[in-house]
């Protein structure tokens, strides 16, 4: 009788995969599978990288003001602080791992010429660096902070933020937080609305104001960068008020 070539185990009706990858699509589609589903494995080398990011980037954010969390952190009491710090840090190593997965990923690929990995691990790889890493969370945040101010909110006011050196505001007594709502008779919803109001102003000219908390007239002085316009030395912000 002749022989059909079948190995050990095999039958004619469920024949072992030892052809090559391509003939049958089998093995490679688990090759691929295996490597995709170790994607977010942990290793040291991923540990290692999340764990520095995520410490860089809490530093980062408290060291500079501009960010507007280093006041607000210094104004909690100490234990808040260290609390705040592990939440922190938490949320970093979670957040940032997909980062640190796509920068082992591709520093290996191209610096290890003895790591393969096949194009589906690589685009995998770049796509974690493109979507996880803090540009796109700051963006994502601020669209989300946004639409809310807008959804929930809207504006009824600008707030004083702060004082010029010179400020002939500030002289006259209106404080830090109080919301400017009118301005020579005219009402103040935002900054366009404020700036509109007194763009006819010239230096020496008065400005009466109407804030939540009482009425001033303020003469102006002539600005330090523009000495034909009109200066009152604040900082302003447009304010929120709930819908």
């Amino acid at each position: 009788m002749a022989s059909l070539g079948y190995g050990a185990g095999e039958t004619p009706h469920r024949p072992a995969l030892r052809v090559w990858c391509g003939v049958i699509d089998y093995p490679c589609r688990n090759k691929n599978n295996m490597a995709l589903k170790n994607l977010f494995k942990p290793t040291k080398e991923k540990l290692v990288v999340d764990l520095l990011l995520s410490v860089f980037l809490i530093i980062l954010i408290l060291a500079v003001p501009s960010f507007g969390l280093q006041k607000q952190f210094l104004s909690n009491g100490l234990l808040w602080q260290i609390i705040g710090l592990i939440i922190s840090f938490l949320l970093s190593l979670i957040i940032y791992y997909p980062l640190a997965y796509g920068l082992v990923c591709i520093y290996k690929r191209i610096f290890n010429k003895t790591e393969k990995s096949n194009n589906k691990v690589l685009i995998f790889a770049i796509l974690a660096v493109l979507i996880f890493n803090p540009i796109t969370y700051s963006l994502l945040f601020q669209t989300i902070i946004s639409y809310n101010t807008n959804a929930m909110n809207q504006p009824c006011g600008v707030e004083i933020t702060g004082f010029a050196q010179k400020s002939p505001a500030k002289e006259a007594g209106i404080g830090l937080g109080e919301i400017i709502v009118t301005a020579d008779g005219q009402k103040v919803i935002d900054l366009n609305s404020f700036f509109s109001a007194v763009s006819g102003k010239k230096p020496g000219d008065y400005i009466s104001l109407i804030t939540n908390n009482k009425e001033y007239r303020i003469q102006t002085i002539g600005n330090p960068n523009n000495p034909q316009a009109a200066y009152l030395g604040i900082l302003i912000n447009t304010k929120y008020c709930n819908k």
